[in-house]
């Protein structure tokens, strides 16, 4: 049941007049509930709570005088990462799925507000970079986060559409990021058509590459192994590397942390490939390993054998060694 405190945050971030205050409260209650959710056994995250911060949102929805910039801020939840920073012993199903709880609850109890403010966010005239006009972008591909939890043919079909009319970035790759989760068909022809535009665009292709590395499919560490022999892809390339196996590392726990650890030694290996041609960015990529000792026994094991893995290799450089050794403590 929700307590005072939160119902007070609850208030803040529907009523503060300062916009952080409001900002900071919303993030502080979404990390109570969901971690609060995390620690039950079933995951499970009371209803009260739940219908608290729907509350919330609901009044930020409707609020037709709010800064639309503003309110896209308002209603993001805090991201995996940072829920784990939050953890002494880090949860990496348990994050996942309560976060994406709460996110399916929040998307279903206000599907109607959502609809709504994503109709009047649509662009009317030509692409603009004034504040007014990226707010909206910015409100508009929040609602099609949020739409794409309800897992409909109609929500996919619309997140579609949002792409292939899309006359700027920023809302391309907005559905394209979801559309990577998709296993059908669609969400390979957007891939495909995204990989079109992008070729001849170095920073653009950076995206493709990005996009996939942080998909929360399954078979995700299967599609970067086949990434990592595209004709696209340069290893010599610091960028490219940052955007595939860097992402895949640091921005999708999810999938990098594994229990099997096959993305630990997918990225050991990546590690020792680079060191002898770019230990700088060998070191970087190492840093996947850092929190090794918040994880699980199991998976704190499994980092722990890549790390010792890395470092017994011949001629390993100065600064990857540096970085190895002061993990492994």
């Amino acid at each position: 049941m929700a307590d005072e405190s939160s119902k007070t945050l609850a208030f803040l971030l529907g009523h503060d007049s300062d916009p952080f205050n409001r900002w900071d409260a919303g993030q502080r209650l979404a990390e109570r509930i969901i971690l609060e959710g995390v620690k039950q056994q079933d995951h499970q995250i009371a209803i009260s709570d739940l219908n608290l911060l729907a509350e919330s949102f609901a009044a930020i929805l409707q609020d037709d005088s709010l800064d639309p910039g503003l309110a896209a801020k308002l209603l993001e939840l805090p991201n995996e990462l940072y829920l784990a920073q939050q953890m002494q012993q880090i949860d990496v199903e348990g994050i996942h799925a309560v976060r994406e709880q709460v996110r399916k609850h929040l998307a279903t109890t206000l599907q109607n507000h959502f609809k709504m403010v994503f109709s009047a966010c649509q662009s009317t005239g030509v692409y603009s970079i004034e504040p007014e006009e990226v707010g909206r972008r910015s409100l508009k591909n929040r609602c099609i986060w949020y739409f794409y939890a309800l897992d409909t043919e109609e929500i996919s079909q619309l997140i579609t559409n949002s792409y292939r009319s899309a006359t700027n970035m920023t809302d391309r790759i907005a559905a394209l990021m979801l559309m990577v989760d998709d296993s059908g068909a669609m969400g390979q022809e957007l891939l495909d058509d995204f990989f079109m535009r992008a070729k001849n665009d170095p920073l653009v292709l950076d995206k493709w590459f990005a996009a996939q590395a942080r998909s929360s499919r399954p078979d995700t560490l299967l599609s970067i192994k086949k990434l990592l022999r595209h004709p696209a892809y340069q290893a010599q390339n610091p960028n490219r590397v940052r955007a595939l196996i860097g992402t895949f590392s640091r921005a999708n726990p999810l999938r990098f942390h594994a229990s099997d650890g096959c993305g630990y030694e997918l990225l050991a290996e990546q590690i020792i490939i680079l060191d002898p041609v770019n230990p700088q960015l060998a070191g970087y990529l190492a840093g996947g390993f850092s929190a090794w000792r918040r994880y699980d026994e199991g998976r704190g094991k499994l980092m722990q054998q890549q790390l010792q893995k890395i470092v017994s290799m011949p001629k390993l450089s100065r600064d990857l060694a540096e970085v190895v050794n002061k993990m492994l403590g």
